[in-house]
């Protein structure tokens, strides 16, 4: 595959580093964020705050202080697949491809059988909070939930949550799972959240009797026009340095 030196100049550095994730431009160069990072701070780069590229407005940039006794060019060797401006490492190339092969797409099961050992404890929790016939949606605890779906969907969605944790194993990425929670996954050293989801959908609403009485005899009293239902179909939504994407029904 071979490999060339390239030079990084401190002010070129500096503009690029505010204007991509970290986890993006390290990839561009076939580095780690944390090498990235240790090469700003070797040529004293300030970098910008965490969450910063995902703000819509992100104001204004920390000002490039003197280099003084710090390096001004930094050299490095990379790929000759890997590009600076953007372009798939040959990691993410070899990725990309192995996901276009049909026999390696991901298949949902018609049935939960072995499951995944988080996808069971999910099962375990879902059916349990089953027993409040109050809840009108099932999820996987109330805070970081992966799985947030309602009754009508929840097997499904099982299904869905299996196929795709064990998927990501067999590819060799990374779940970190803290106290039972599905935290992220690292795919070619970028953490990803997953979840999924049942959007709501929109529908007029049927005011009941007892709205219809009091509406006759407080005419200032009024009911909703629309309701809010779960709409049936999920989504798996993707959160990442460089956004968030979803997949969908």
């Amino acid at each position: 595959m071979g490999s060339e030196r390239i030079k990084i100049h401190r002010e070129k550095l500096y503009e690029m580093v505010w204007e991509k994730p970290m986890t993006v431009l390290a990839r561009e160069y076939g580095l780690s964020d944390v090498g990235l990072r240790k090469i700003c701070k070797r040529m004293y780069i300030p970098l910008p705050p965490q969450g910063y590229h995902l703000r819509t407005s992100k104001g204004k940039k920390a000002p490039l202080p003197p280099a003084g006794n710090h390096e001004v060019v930094y050299e490095l060797y990379v790929s000759k697949l890997i590009t600076v401006e953007g372009v798939k490492s040959a990691k993410g190339m070899q990725e990309v491809d192995f996901e276009k092969n049909p026999a390696n797409k991901i298949i949902v099961g018609e049935n939960l059988a072995s499951p995944h050992k988080l996808v069971q404890r999910m099962k375990n929790h879902i059916y349990d909070k089953r027993k409040d016939r109050s809840a009108e949606q099932t999820s996987w605890l109330d805070s970081g939930s992966f799985l947030c779906v309602s009754k009508g969907t929840v097997d499904r969605g099982l299904r869905i949550a299996d196929a795709l944790l064990k998927a990501l194993e067999t590819r060799g990425y990374e779940l970190c799972i803290e106290k039972d929670i599905l935290s992220h996954v690292t795919v070619l050293n970028e953490r990803i959240s997953i979840s999924i989801q049942e959007p709501t959908k929109q529908v007029p609403h049927k005011p009941t009797p007892e709205e219809i009485r009091e509406h006759k005899k407080y005419s200032w009293m009024t009911y909703p026009k629309f309701d809010y239902v779960k709409s049936g179909e999920l989504i798996i939504k993707l959160s990442g340095a460089t956004g968030q994407s979803t997949i969908s029904d």
